[in-house]
């Protein structure tokens, strides 16, 4: 066998990862390949019959062929269906659990918390095998972060965003619920780096310093991080799931022009991550959305969204990956199709 390396496209998505991760291709490679990958437009071809009966009450057959476009992950089709399957959040309570302009108050309290994992990024070179390991422990260190907090706190519910940073490297934002456990907050100066001047709920004294040390690894149970965290006490969870949740589907409208080239570089940047790291797009505990919808307002009519039993049987009868001229052609209009009888005596 030669060990001549092709062109990268010529090689199918599981053996041009290996390589990657090998070193053989640069990350710049791997990205175009990604990007073709994203850009090339599949379509699921189906035909479905649904069983009915006529005005006359005989049984019949509606038969239909369609067509419709795959969503890649990363392109404007993904972001669309991730955005309609997160709408839940901008429907939550936008009621504060604190007013955070009162200042006869100078302590608050929540059940909420704000936090942002950075991963410290070493001045040396990174090979793309240290840079998949270090988005793949991403992942463990969350999972024992927060059984950490469990062990702790008792019931924790989270939603995590999975962003990055510019150079590629895993910095992710999160809530974490406690419904059983009460946060102190005071409005805090940030002394230095780039949010200098400004202020921010924080948790403070033994709680923060207990806290700091459960989530950054340092107690004697724990493996260390990756980098630091950021903490802040929480006033309104919905604004909070709404920006980090941004992020995932954020488009060019969705940010300030002077940081939409930088935010849309960011999200390019951590969809190809996520990509090759095969790590979902954000992450949550089970009854995440129950729980904080619970805790923020109770449900007036908790039947009102189910849906009711359809009588009609549908059955999918073919479904198959196609191109979009494989599409085009294969789409035919709604016709009926005899019952079919007794077959021939055997």
């Amino acid at each position: 066998m030669s060990n001549i390396l092709r062109p990268l496209k010529k090689y199918g998505l599981k053996k041009a990862r290996d390589l990657f991760l090998k070193n053989a291709y640069s990350e710049a490679s791997i990205q175009e390949y990604y990007h073709n990958w994203r850009d090339d437009t599949n379509f699921m071809l189906g035909e479905k019959w649904v069983f009915l009966k006529n005005k006359a009450g005989k049984r019949i057959i509606q038969r239909e062929r369609v067509s419709w476009k795959l969503p890649k992950r990363g392109d404007e089709l993904y972001k669309h269906y991730l955005k309609d399957k997160l709408k839940w959040i901008d429907n939550l309570p936008s009621e504060c659990i604190f007013n955070p302009i009162d200042r006869s108050k100078p302590i608050q309290q929540t059940n909420f918390l704000f936090v942002t994992w950075t991963t410290h990024k070493q001045d040396k070179f990174y090979s793309n095998r240290e840079k998949h390991d270090i988005w793949k422990e991403d992942s463990a260190i969350c999972n024992r972060t927060l059984t950490r907090l469990r062990q702790h706190y008792g019931e924790v519910e989270y939603w995590r965003s999975n962003e990055g940073t510019r150079a590629g490297f895993p910095s992710p934002h999160g809530v974490l619920f406690f419904p059983d456990y009460t946060w102190n907050a005071r409005l805090m100066k940030v002394k230095r780096g780039k949010n200098k001047g400004k202020s921010y709920w924080r948790v403070f004294g033994d709680q923060h310093r207990k806290l700091k040390s459960i989530l950054e690894g340092k107690d004697v149970r724990a493996s260390p991080v990756q980098g630091f965290t950021d903490i802040q006490g929480l006033h309104n969870p919905r604004g909070a799931l709404r920006h980090i949740s941004k992020y995932c589907f954020g488009g060019g409208d969705d940010y300030p022009i002077n940081q939409r080239a930088r935010k849309l570089e960011i999200q390019e940047l951590t969809y190809f991550w996520l990509w090759i790291t095969r790590k979902h797009t954000y992450s949550n505990s089970r009854h995440f959305k129950t729980k904080i919808q619970e805790f923020l307002t109770p449900l007036s009519d908790s039947t009102r969204r189910q849906l009711g039993i359809s009588k009609v049987q549908i059955t999918w009868v073919y479904l198959q990956v196609g191109s979009p001229q494989e599409a085009e052609d294969w789409d035919l209009p709604l016709e009926e199709i005899p019952w079919p009888g007794p077959g021939p005596p055997t």
